[in-house]
């Protein structure tokens, strides 16, 4: 028999890919004055309206001196001229969150503030001028230079933000140093990391989680008021009736159990005051290494 040819398929007709749509540009921050309260300083805040991210521009109007000489070392100077500038300020923006503006210094007395926030909600931003004129990290006169604390804003500056960046923070925290903020939450701000959640544990899980553990805590008084609050925190964690647990002397170490569970708190050595007897000393020092041993 004859070969017959397979029939040709048709070409299909060329179809244009669609062109995707570009992306709008997003809106240019609008610069506006905001009104200061300082003679020196004027301020406008940049924002776009609604978004939740933009900058306060601070500006020194009067007895600006960017080379001024505070420190005899030739990298401090040029490492805090080039990134702080001679003045420094506290810009806090409180609404559904409080968050502390990042001020960068752009040169010859010009700050940007920059914040970002992200929970919507209505906020207010207040500002001070902490120091000037160095004062913060002058040490060429050898004393503490004092904390201004001059209001910058002659009125708390409205800030609207609409349309938050999402966040995922299904992962659990992997230590309490996590980036957050305070978020208000039942009248109260609680502390809440920006790309994780932390355990929350049901008081008979605490107990044990740390059945059978031994925890030391070394100080000063800020960390005496931690020890407080956790001792306390356990002890209402493994018994039924809470309570706060009474203060011990600032300059007391102190020993705490409940469930076999162990919890010493010692004065860091560095604190001991020069009155103190050398053998006590001795003791605390030989205390400390033990206590190191064991935990």
């Amino acid at each position: 028999p004859a070969a017959v040819e397979a029939p040709v398929a048709a070409e299909a007709p060329a179809v244009a890919a669609p062109v995707a749509a570009e992306a709008p540009a997003p809106a240019a921050a609008e610069c506006g004055p905001a009104l200061s309260a300082h003679r020196k300083y004027s301020v406008r805040l940049c924002h776009v309206r609604g978004a939740c991210d933009g900058h306060f521009e601070i500006r020194k109007e009067h007895s600006c001196d960017p080379g001024a000489r505070f420190s005899a070392a030739p990298a401090t100077l040029a490492f805090v001229r080039q990134h702080f500038g001679p003045d420094s300020f506290s810009i806090r923006i409180a609404g559904p969150e409080v968050v502390m503006a990042d001020v960068e210094h752009t040169g010859q007395c010009v700050y940007r503030a920059h914040f970002r926030l992200r929970t919507a909600g209505a906020y207010g931003a207040t500002g001070e001028v902490t120091y000037a004129n160095y004062d913060a990290f002058n040490d060429k006169d050898n004393r503490w230079h004092p904390l201004l604390n001059e209001t910058l804003f002659a009125a708390p500056v409205p800030i609207v933000c609409h349309s938050p960046p999402s966040e995922d923070t299904t992962a659990l925290c992997d230590g309490g140093g996590s980036a957050g903020r305070w978020v208000l939450q039942s009248a109260k701000y609680v502390w809440t990391p920006h790309a994780c959640h932390y355990r929350v544990l049901a008081p008979p899980e605490i107990g044990k989680c740390l059945a059978r553990k031994r925890l030391l805590f070394v100080g000063d008084s800020q960390m005496r008021a931690t020890f407080i609050a956790f001792i306390t925190r356990v002890y209402n964690a493994v018994h039924t009736t809470p309570q706060t647990l009474p203060l011990f002397s600032k300059h007391d170490d102190t020993r705490f159990a409940v469930n076999g569970i162990e919890m010493d708190f010692i004065v860091d050595q560095f604190l001991l005051r020069a009155t103190d007897a050398v053998a006590a000393r001795a003791g605390k020092t030989a205390e400390f290494a033990a206590l190191r041993q064991t935990v």
